[in-house]
């Protein structure tokens, strides 16, 4: 506290990574595991659920789909990737030395 280095700073020298860069991970390989459902699975039709309703005067939510379309243009990944789980996963995680290991490389 005192040396006033700044959270970036912390987070490098320790290797955590921050909130967002750990829920952008987690949400692109809830997608890949999504896409390789097959189409008639209650998980896959979620993925197209419209909520009747509204929210009132307030801010609109950001959408799910519309967050993860910008995760995707970020890492350069395409959803037809998702269908090949290794190569998916490397693009989300980087190259890892065997991508059949188990295991969170990230936390």
């Amino acid at each position: 506290m005192k040396d006033r280095v700044p959270t970036v700073e912390l987070r490098r020298r320790l290797g955590v990574e921050g909130v967002v860069e750990v829920m952008r991970c987690d949400r692109l390989l809830w997608f890949g595991h999504v896409e390789r459902k097959e189409v008639d699975d209650w998980v896959s039709a979620c993925m197209h659920l419209e909520v009747a309703g509204s929210r009132g005067r307030v801010r609109p939510m950001m959408i799910w789909s519309a967050q993860l379309d910008g995760d995707m243009r970020e890492r350069g990944l395409r959803p037809e990737m998702a269908k090949d789980r290794d190569e998916w996963r490397c693009g989300i995680m980087g190259n890892m030395s065997d991508p059949h290991k188990r295991g969170n490389k990230r936390r």
